[in-house]
């Protein structure tokens, strides 16, 4: 046990314990057919490339960083969890954003946390029983606030999410007052890198996820030009042309994709002049 906790903190032990629990009692239960169903959705060929691709995206980065020194074997378990739990979160919300607007606001929501804020949070955890009882607490309370607001309940909206605000700022009293009196330890190398590691990932992902927001969007707008025309060629024209106009800009994408329903090819074969025009106006 003790050879385990000088790798995860209580705090990550204790979520990999809940975790094991809740799948084991849905395999118990007979619910794994649900189970495996659901995980299935999360895994599908296209969602499976893009996870894929994150992950290549990330290797580079972090072979990158290790070659100017930034990155080493010791920073292998934060690369997993921030691969896991942020890149993977955050290529979800980006297939869904169609502006440049949305995908700057998933931008602020990544970094307005404050990653220093939350590896202060995780610096120091408590003891393994207490993060044990008050890891199910908090999801269970973190669960109400949720479905309080899905039915519009705002007086229990408000009343848990306040338990939430008390129990975040005693977490981060706590851990403050574990960082001023073992300060060394928390300005050591080791623990500064930790606090950088994530900082550069989220950083240097961000062009990635840019990408792939503009690759939905295309996705999205070249599954019309579908039933504009039955002719392959005449489809691949039409893309072109419409790639020629948008290129990597999201916002013109998007308006292409909400403009190109009332043109009529079968009036007109001339859709630069049309993608001219929906430019132009967009100015």
């Amino acid at each position: 046990m003790e050879k385990i906790q000088e790798i995860f903190s209580n705090r990550e032990i204790a979520l990999i314990i809940w975790s094991a629990l809740f799948l084991l009692f849905f395999i118990l239960k007979g619910i794994g057919n649900s189970l495996k169903g659901l995980i299935k959705s999360f895994f599908t060929s296209q969602l499976s490339i893009i996870y894929l691709l994150m992950v290549l995206f990330t290797i580079g980065i972090i072979y990158i960083l290790h070659n100017i020194n930034l990155w080493n074997k010791n920073l292998i378990k934060d690369s997993l969890i921030w691969l896991v739990t942020f890149a993977f979160a955050n290529l979800l919300k980006a297939i869904n954003k169609r502006t440049l607007n949305e995908f700057l606001g998933t931008v602020n929501e990544i970094f307005k946390l404050t990653l220093f804020t939350e590896f202060i949070i995780n610096f120091e955890s408590f003891g393994l029983l207490t993060e044990l009882i008050m890891l199910p607490l908090i999801t269970f309370i973190d669960l109400a606030q949720f479905l309080s607001k899905t039915e519009n309940n705002k007086s229990a909206e408000n009343f848990f999410a306040k338990i939430l605000s008390l129990i975040g700022i005693f977490y981060l009293a706590f851990s403050l007052y574990k960082t001023i009196k073992e300060h060394a330890i928390f300005f050591s190398v080791e623990n500064l890198n930790s606090l950088v590691l994530p900082v550069i990932l989220s950083f240097l992902s961000l062009p990635f996820f840019y990408l792939l927001t503009v690759y939905s969007e295309y996705e999205q707008l070249f599954m019309r030009v579908k039933f504009m025309s039955r002719d392959k060629k005449n489809q691949r024209k039409i893309k072109w042309q419409i790639f020629k106009t948008a290129k990597l800009n999201l916002n013109m994408i998007s308006k292409l994709r909400d403009k190109l329903i009332s043109f009529d090819l079968y009036e007109t074969n001339d859709i630069k002049i049309y993608l001219k025009k929906i430019k132009e106006t967009s100015r």
